[in-house]
């Protein structure tokens, strides 16, 4: 569940969405991630986003296809394109759990502060 939350947040972030959904595969988040990586160049440190963004980049490699929330199976069938050599992964749920809140409470101020700014123009 928690690829397909990220997904989301980044469609919420991501400027242009509506008109690049109907172009692109709607669940890679790869281009999500470069789109927000560009936001976040102009006020924030390289290497803080570097570091963050390939962390999104991480949840995409376990569930590439965003399949494992909707079946049983869908981890199996999202390697199908083998992202990963061997599809037994070993995942610190406690770890994840604290980086997925520091990430969508990130994600909230990020929309938060894009929201302010718009309505400051």
């Amino acid at each position: 569940m928690p690829r397909h939350t990220l997904e989301l947040y980044l469609k919420g972030l991501s400027p242009g969405w509506d008109t690049l959904r109907g172009k692109l595969n709607r669940h890679s988040i790869d281009y999500l991630v470069t789109s927000l990586r560009r936001q976040l160049a102009k006020s924030y440190d390289k290497q803080e986003i570097i570091l963050w963004c390939d962390f999104l980049e991480q949840i995409s490699i376990v569930d590439p296809k965003s399949l494992a929330f909707r079946y049983r199976d869908g981890a199996m069938v999202s390697f199908e394109i083998e992202p990963l050599a061997d599809p037994e992964i070993w995942i610190n749920f406690a770890a994840m759990k604290e980086a997925l809140e520091m990430t969508f409470d990130a994600m909230d101020r990020l929309r938060l502060r894009r929201d302010q700014g718009d309505a400051a123009e």
